[in-house]
């Protein structure tokens, strides 16, 4: 075997370890944006409108409709629960790996193709929003499929490569709307651009994409122009993407080097060997002055460098905002990571990475045991789980060698993370987020008639796990209005919980339970000795009337 290239038996388990990762996280419950998305989902099901999408009574116009169709379609097969909805999301990932695979293929050889396969599969980045959805996971897989087929057609020129190619590219729209475009035409652009291939560039051809776009379009429009009218639609093609760029509708990070610290934890366990790669594709792209130099590294340079820019300089800004070019930093890494363990030009680079990945890989692994054994209880599952993957790190750190090495125990290090996430570290975190839990109290107690409102707390996947929702507001003149109706519900907050007190008004039903939320972490939450203080009081209570 030849020990510069990984083996692709080797890779092979890997993909079943990190499929198993996968499936660990499948059961995790949903919350944030997951829950919102489930709940329009679970709304397109129940009201049989698959255009005009609403979350708790209202018009939503912040994305357009794939993740919604693909959740409702899975409801409608095999019913309405959390691992359903995260079901067709995984499946899309799939395409995504392939993709990846295959746009390595293309670019470079087989073995570059199924090490980024594996590289993007193994990506803190996915394996943590393969939980916590959101629609760039989407955005990404469609993006490579596009870029795969549309490259294809550069080289074969066949039909339904450009066809396929552009379907791509609007499955992208249909996941995230107008930023989806941004990457396919800096990748292919700058491609084109960097090789003087003005010709192709600007190839009336390319005109012929537009119609199958629009299509893709289209029920975005439709359904935001038939609820919100011609303010929707600038709202949504102005705001909701040049106001998130200039901070005018959403966001206020200035930090320009918000994506070079965050992809240092995000792109684990490659993050360290993609920024390396990356200077040494641009530092060779500068040293042969952009001259005999592959095609394809002017693709992945400019799919990476020019987007990285665009998100940096951009005032809103979210460590999944780097899903999208992630299939192209997994590539690049591949890359170098083969040319590093092949050539003895890299010889003393090649020793300290080995050491680097001597001493990360299995602290990964011991990182993953501490989380589990210190911050939550821990299963008999996940020791045993644990155990095995500490004993195979040792027989890989002992039997095997260069690039081998290299990427197993890698791999290993990051599932075994990633296990202790999704089997301790998650369930005890939403043991804590009360809004599940309250639902289940409201399901079983409440009559056909009754109804639950959230006051002063905006997690939407109230409106996903509860069986008759209502409506959220946070005014209070609303909450006089809505504790006057019949078979009225409510969780809040202390503050609105207060205000009814004042009030006088009196309850069927009250419940008290103790609430963090998971997007707010703390170390003082984490640490079972000063949990209890850090957790405030939510209440599930009927009005009496």
């Amino acid at each position: 075997m030849d020990k510069s290239r990984p083996d692709t038996r080797l890779i092979q388990w890997s993909i079943v370890l990190l499929s198993l990762v996968y499936f660990s996280g499948l059961f995790i419950p949903l919350t944030g944006d997951a829950g919102k998305y489930a709940a329009i989902s679970r709304n397109i099901v129940e009201s049989g409108d698959w255009i005009n999408l609403q979350i708790h009574h209202h018009p939503y116009d912040q994305k357009p409709h794939l993740i919604f169709w693909l959740g409702a379609l899975f409801f409608q097969l095999f019913g309405v629960s959390a691992v359903v909805f995260k079901l067709p999301v995984l499946l899309f990932s799939v395409l995504g790996f392939y993709s990846t695979y295959r746009l390595g293929r293309l670019l470079y050889d087989r073995q570059t193709g199924l090490l980024a396969m594996l590289i993007l599969m193994s990506s803190e980045i996915w394996l943590l929003f393969s939980n916590d959805i959101h629609t760039d996971i989407l955005m990404a897989s469609a993006t490579a499929f596009g870029l795969w087929q549309l490259l294809t057609f550069l080289k074969e020129k066949k039909n339904i490569q450009f066809v396929l190619g552009f379907t791509g590219i609007g499955l992208a729209v249909l996941s995230k709307g107008l930023i989806a475009l941004a990457v396919p035409s800096l990748a292919i652009g700058g491609h084109l651009l960097a090789r003087k291939q003005y010709r192709e560039l600007f190839h009336p051809r390319w005109l012929l994409g537009i119609p199958i776009l629009m299509l893709f379009f289209l029920p975005t429009i439709i359904g935001i122009y038939g609820q919100l009218g011609f303010e929707g639609l600038r709202f949504y093609f102005w705001e909701n993407n040049f106001g998130r760029m200039s901070g005018e509708y959403k966001g206020n990070n200035n930090d320009l080097f918000f994506y070079f610290h965050t992809a240092l934890y995000i792109l684990l366990p490659w993050s360290l060997w993609f920024f390396l790669s990356f200077y040494l594709e641009g530092k060779d792209l500068l040293a042969r002055k952009w001259k005999d130099r592959p095609n394809s590294d002017f693709i992945l340079f400019s799919g990476i460098a020019l987007f990285w820019l665009i998100i940096s300089v951009a005032r809103a800004k979210a460590p999944h905002f780097l899903l999208v070019i992630s299939p192209l930093i997994a590539i690049v890494t591949a890359v170098w990571l083969n040319r590093i363990f092949s050539s003895e030009e890299f010889l003393r680079l090649r020793k300290v990475l080995t050491i680097l990945i001597l001493i990360l890989g299995p602290g990964f692994v011991v990182f993953a045991g501490l989380v589990a054994f210190f911050l939550f209880p821990s299963s008999a599952l996940f020791w045993i789980i644990w155990g095995l993957l500490a004993l195979i790190s040792v027989f890989v750190i002992l039997k095997t060698d260069s690039i081998l090495r290299f990427v197993l125990i890698s791999v290993i290090g990051i599932s075994a993370i990633n296990f202790s996430f999704n089997l301790v570290l998650f369930p005890g975190m939403f043991s804590y987020h009360s809004t599940i839990p309250a639902c289940n109290t409201f399901n079983k107690l409440a009559g056909n008639d009754d109804v639950l409102h959230t006051c002063n707390s905006i997690h939407r996947e109230l409106f996903f796990y509860c069986k008759k929702p209502g409506f959220y507001f946070e005014d209070a003149d609303q909450l006089a209005e809505i504790v006057k109706q019949p078979h009225t519900w409510l969780y809040m907050d202390e503050v609105a919980y207060l205000q009814l007190k004042t009030k006088g008004i009196e309850f069927d039903e009250f419940f008290v339970f103790k609430h963090k939320e998971l997007t707010r972490q703390s170390i003082r939450f984490l640490n079972p000795k000063t949990r209890e203080k850090s957790l405030k009081n939510m209440y599930l209570v009927k009005i009496r009337n």
